[in-house]
């Protein structure tokens, strides 16, 4: 669809919105157009949009011109009446064409770290899981007509950083409406945008890799992974086939409750690996048989092999060119079950805003305006669910 034609669509569409009062509908379209792609601005000029939209609109956009000297000034008059209402419909159309591209930059897949959290929605200002551990062994055996032992658990609390707000602005200045330059404004929000995920993507793989340790268990804090108390750090263990999978596995066996004592239930389900060890990860866990050699070659004196299925558990392979950067280690990985053990505190995921018209916008030569943000953190919820592993 032409660019004239998309506009001269939108104006009618927009004038009937007038007509019957029902401008939310005229928005309604938009953001459909908008998330179609049929609305973007490969199929429209943000100039033909303008002149369409917003009334006496020609007029207007030559007052513009940063070429032109005198004329019409651009000024007070587009912020009443008609115009005001003309204004607002195009900050909103050029408004979803932004937001569209700004989520499509977040939700890039190449990154992993909504695999790695569980999302936890929040509006307090400190988050603190509570928590109840496990009875334990208490079984006893109760004698005909005797009493029944009373089975007392105890509490606890995990506490959670606080979360942080992060984000950016935006804006559509005149020249840019004049020049046809709304592409600039989008190269920005990608950058931007890009910026933010990847600031968000570092905190989560710090995090998962005890880079940064904010576990606080009844007020006292641990790193995420130790070698003594819990031991959930695995040493010389790089990971090569699946002996390297079991040694990790093992630790999980013999992860206790802090209250009881007793074993808890840890079921891995994930591998955590740089680049370098993707492959290889991947290797292991798809390998349906294993072979393992006996004796050597001698005269003869036959090798023995022994080929047996392979009965490793169905893990997933996350990875990330981030994690070395992070880790500065090509050969550190983890194993276990990420999304219990670790979550994003989120006071609200990214979103935008848009400014409403006024005298310091105009005083700034900004016709639209719009800034987006996100705010939370990381935190650890249970640091027994995983294992870390070093060469």
């Amino acid at each position: 669809m032409k660019s004239f034609t998309l506009a001269r669509d939108l104006r009618n569409l927009h004038r009937q919105a007038l007509r019957e009062n029902r401008i939310d509908k005229f928005n309604d379209t938009v953001d459909a157009l908008a998330k179609s792609k049929d609305l973007n601005p490969r199929s429209i000029q943000v100039n033909h949009l303008f002149e369409a939209i917003v009334p006496d609109g020609r007029e207007l956009l030559e007052s513009f011109n940063p070429f032109q000297k005198g004329g019409m000034q651009y000024g007070m008059p587009l912020l009443e009446g008609p115009h005001a209402v003309g204004l607002s419909s195009f900050t909103r159309i050029t408004g979803s064409m932004i937001y569209n591209h700004v989520m499509e930059q977040w939700n890039n897949p190449a990154f992993i770290g909504d695999q790695l959290v569980t999302n936890l929605p929040s509006n307090l200002q400190e988050e603190v899981i509570p928590g109840v551990s496990d009875v334990g062994d208490v079984a006893e055996i109760v004698p005909e007509h005797g009493e029944y032992p009373s089975a007392g658990m105890t509490d606890y609390e995990v506490k959670l950083p606080r979360p942080e707000k992060r984000g950016f602005e935006l804006a559509l200045t005149k020249e840019l409406v004049f020049l046809d330059r709304l592409g600039e404004v989008l190269t920005r929000a990608s950058n931007f945008t890009q910026s933010l995920r990847l600031n968000k993507e570092k905190r989560i793989i710090d995090a998962v890799f005890g880079i940064t340790n904010t576990y606080k268990r009844n007020d006292l804090a641990e790193n995420t992974y130790t070698s003594s108390g819990v031991v959930n750090t695995k040493t010389s263990n790089a990971l090569q086939d699946w002996r390297s999978v079991e040694a990790a596995e093992l630790l999980f066996a013999s992860m206790t409750d802090p209250d009881t004592g007793e074993l808890i239930d840890v079921m891995p389900n994930t591998i955590v690996v740089p680049t370098a060890l993707k492959h290889t990860a991947r290797y292991i866990l798809s390998s349906t048989h294993i072979e393992e050699a006996s004796g050597t070659h001698s005269g003869d004196t036959a090798r023995t092999t022994t080929r047996s299925a392979s009965t490793l558990d169905d893990y997933s392979v996350l990875s990330s060119p981030l994690i070395k950067q992070r880790t500065s280690s090509d050969s550190t990985w983890l194993i276990g079950d990420p999304k219990n053990s670790f979550v994003y505190v989120e006071h609200w995921p990214i979103s935008g805003e848009e400014s409403p018209p006024g005298p310091d916008l105009f005083r700034l030569d900004i016709v639209g305006l719009w800034k987006y943000s996100e705010r939370g953190v990381v935190g650890v919820t249970e640091k027994r669910r995983m294992v870390k592993n070093t060469q």
